[in-house]
């Protein structure tokens, strides 16, 4: 089962949940989105809007991979699970967030080896193959995954700054 979560955010994540809800049509497993406040009917996958923490960790822990908005707490599931991780980050662009914070995020652990992401959702199939060839482990060690994070983004940062001098 391919587990898609968009997190609680109040704006709905209506270009990953339609991609996922078209793939469910020619995936060959369930593929349960949590639609969170995105509007939506599907066609082909599983859905539900909100579930208690409980019900969140027991889709978390049967799923295959896991595809999901760039939150921190849905990241920090699929870590405590084990579980491959497709990370599509909601995009300022298309107006889902203020700001491109989880294309940060998602880009770091990427770079890190800890997920997949996906920006265009024509890619979601091959992110999905490709995530479940990562070495992933389970860890309930959030400190592990929040050096990690912190790392790869104090990294960003200097490279910024220095692309800010050089341009200066």
């Amino acid at each position: 089962m391919i587990f898609v979560t968009v997190g609680t955010h109040s704006i709905g994540f209506l270009r990953l949940v339609k991609a996922m809800d078209e793939l469910a049509g020619t995936a060959g497993e369930t593929v349960m989105i949590q639609l969170g406040s995105t509007v939506y009917t599907p066609a082909h996958a599983d859905v539900f809007s909100f579930a208690p923490q409980s019900e969140m960790e027991h889709w978390y822990e049967t799923a295959s991979v896991i595809v999901s908005h760039a939150g921190a707490g849905s990241i920090l599931l699929a870590q405590k699970y084990g579980k491959p991780l497709v990370l599509a980050p909601r995009l300022k662009k298309y107006g889902e967030i203020i700001d491109d914070h989880q294309l940060e995020l998602a880009a770091a652990l990427q770079e890190s080896g800890r997920a997949v992401m996906v920006k265009d959702m024509d890619q979601l199939a091959a992110a999905i193959n490709q995530a479940r060839q990562l070495k992933v482990v389970a860890s309930s060690n959030k400190s592990q995954l929040i050096t990690a994070l912190k790392a790869q983004l104090d990294q960003m940062e200097v490279e910024q700054a220095l692309m800010i001098l050089n341009t200066s």
